[in-house]
């Protein structure tokens, strides 16, 4: 039987099949017959970064889908500032995400205070990636406002397959 030498395959089969250490002997050999298999569930990679911002009042469009590849989202970054004149209501700032199957869907919240000088951030990595509707837009709403200032900036890390290959 061959023996496993690299570390990081030695982990990553720890961590896929969750094998518990402290009760189970950790597999550092390869049988005599090499079987092919199918992986089913492959490491996704980023490999499309979608972001925008915008420095006044009303919703910001982040960006659109793919119409033709499967866009999953891997993570987010979201962030505002504004300065103390800017006279938005006390409300919610919210990023949406075109979730396949739910639509729309907020997946951060942030809370915005009338005539208060803030700066916020978020930053998000999923565990597992969110699957989003083809051609659909990525989406940021703010409170809207008429005197001061605000800032508001969006990063979504984005994973386009294939169809053949999703």
């Amino acid at each position: 039987m061959a023996t496993i030498h690299n570390t990081d395959t030695i982990k990553r089969i720890l961590d896929d099949a969750k094998i518990q250490t402290s009760r189970d002997d950790v597999p550092k050999q390869l049988s005599k017959v090499v079987v092919p298999v199918l992986v089913s569930n492959p490491k996704g990679e980023i490999n499309k970064v979608i972001e925008n911002e915008k420095i006044a009042t009303g919703s910001l469009v982040v960006g659109t889908t793919s119409t033709t590849k499967r866009t999953y989202c891997w993570g987010y970054q979201y962030s505002f500032v504004k300065d103390g004149t800017c006279d938005c209501a006390t409300d919610t700032t919210s990023l949406n995400l075109p979730v396949e199957g739910l639509g729309t869907t907020s997946i951060a919240r942030l809370p915005v205070l009338t005539t208060t000088a803030q700066q916020t951030s978020i930053t998000h990595n999923f565990k597992k990636p969110i699957k989003l509707e083809k051609g659909a837009n990525i989406s940021e709403v703010f409170p809207a406002y008429t005197a001061g200032l605000a800032s508001r900036g969006v990063v979504i890390y984005c994973e386009e397959v294939d169809e053949q290959n999703a």
